[in-house]
């Protein structure tokens, strides 16, 4: 996923210093690690598992071994992860409801804009393109796309990190790496400002006729959200600690659980402590959550990622006789790979499903929506069960397995809606690989080379590697 926002001057690590009485975390994940103040904070470029692998060594999107162009990130979508469908039965669609809130907490990778803060276009004919265009290219008889005339899917590279030194380009995380809230708060203090209500420790919430608690409004125009048929009837998108608050239904309402759950504890913690002032309330308050994100994110969905075994091997799960001990290392770098932000994290796409069964209000039976009119479409929780009817439908629908196959609702009409300029979606497969190449990430066989599993570097081992299906498919689109 990615966020916007502007530049923010980066402090030198040699001008930073930590208060060394401060009882709360800070909100953009800063001075964790004494010693290393700046690990793990917002606004500071990924680490990297490997060095980055660009055509020309320094900043040029990857390319072929032998320096020529790469398929057509489209042509590997629609050869390699074609639509098929098999359901896992045993999880539900809310285990990738709670990824992409959890992700949307420690990453946010930032898109080059133009120098007025809007958006690049890159597939218009009759403007000089911009240096930060990568787009798609789309080839004739595109089996979705040549129903549009189109031949480009827009594609901008992420905004390089200063990184005060020469080297390779590297790419910035606006958010903190540490499963702290922030998804929830926002990763800096003006943002943390802005949704406060500075009252009894709790967060600002707009208060519906029938006293329900939702997310602030958000009346930005042009945030890619709001549409003026809803304006008009009073419904405005969401404001959160997350500019994506608003890409689809179900992540909406688990900002609007969260901020709920914040003002249930700061009541509590009011009622227990009613001396407290309203800063000792709030950041109690965002204490308890965020221990409770991360208890959530060991526990229970880390042991179903992967598998309760592997949990206790990494002792990553909590439990009672572990009270007492540290596990704490100030020489590990807690700040998010670009690996695993650009690629690995990405692995729950392929777990949606293209249909979701709803529940309708007035008699309880079920219909079914198709995924993407529920991408910043927000405007049901205004509705008396809103939030009911999104949370059941998210643990009533089963995910999609875990293989190299994607609905067509991702991979032809991702963000098409009526308030949207793409009327035929784009796809999302496509942007990924494309995100892949634009940060260097390196190719699979040196991934294996690295994870000390047998080199792939003839066709016979790859097709070892991967299957007869996926090689027969891969072995058609690259050379």
């Amino acid at each position: 996923d990615i966020g916007k926002g502007p530049l923010t001057n980066l402090a030198k690590k040699d001008e930073f210093s930590c208060q060394s009485n401060n009882l709360y975390r800070t909100f953009d994940g800063s001075c964790n690690n004494k010693r290393h103040p700046r690990w793990g904070s917002s606004f500071i470029n990924f680490r990297r598992a490997l060095n980055p692998d660009y055509c020309d060594g320094i900043s040029a999107p990857r390319c072929a071994h032998d320096d020529s162009i790469l398929p057509s990130a489209r042509d590997v979508s629609i050869t390699i992860h074609r639509p098929s469908y098999f359901t896992d039965e045993q999880f539900t669609v809310m285990l990738a409801v709670f990824g992409q809130f959890l992700d949307h907490d420690i990453t946010a990778t930032a898109l080059s804009q133009t120098q007025d803060g809007l958006p690049i276009e890159c597939c218009n004919d009759n403007q000089r393109k911009h240096p930060e265009c990568f787009p798609v290219p789309l080839a004739k008889g595109d089996p979705y796309f040549d129903n549009y005339n189109m031949t480009c899917m827009n594609f901008v590279r992420s905004i390089p990190a200063p990184t005060n030194n020469f080297g390779p380009r590297e790419q910035y995380n606006q958010a903190s790496a540490f499963i702290d809230g922030s998804v929830v708060y926002g990763a800096s203090e003006e943002k943390v400002k802005k949704l406060r209500s500075f009252k009894d420790g709790k967060l600002e919430m707009f208060i519906t006729p029938d006293n329900r608690s939702l997310l602030p409004m958000s009346r930005d125009p042009n945030d890619g959200c709001n549409e003026a048929e809803e304006n008009i009837k009073g419904r405005y998108c969401f404001d959160s600690g997350d500019a994506r608050a608003n890409e689809n239904l179900h992540l909406t309402s688990m900002h609007l659980i969260f901020a709920r759950h914040h003002n249930y504890l700061a009541e509590g913690l009011k009622n227990v402590n009613p001396h407290w002032d309203d800063e000792k309330l709030f950041q109690e308050a965002r204490k308890i959550l965020g221990a409770q994100l991360q208890h959530i994110t060991y526990n229970e969905f880390l042991s179903v990622i992967i598998g309760k075994d592997s949990s206790e091997k990494f002792g990553i799960l909590s439990k009672p006789s572990s009270i007492n001990e540290d596990p704490y290392d100030p020489k590990t770098n807690p700040s998010v790979a670009n690996e695993f932000a650009a690629a690995a994290f990405r692995f729950a796409h392929t777990l949606l499903p293209g249909l979701m069964k709803i529940t309708k209000e007035l008699n309880d039976t079920e219909e079914s929506m198709a995924l993407h009119k529920m991408l910043f479409n927000p405007f049901s929780l205004y509705k008396p069960h809103g939030l009911d009817n999104a949370l059941i439908s998210a643990m009533n629908n089963s995910i999609e397995k875990s293989d190299p196959y994607f609905t067509t609702e991702l991979t032809e009409k991702l963000f098409a809606h009526d308030a949207s300029p793409v009327i035929c979606g784009l796809d999302l497969v496509s942007l990924n690989i494309q995100r892949g190449r634009d940060h260097g990430l390196p190719a699979y066989p040196t991934w294996r080379k690295h994870c000390r599993l047998p080199r792939v570097d003839t066709w016979i081992d790859f097709e070892k590697a991967v299957g007869p299906i996926s090689f027969s498919r891969i072995k058609e689109i690259y050379k």
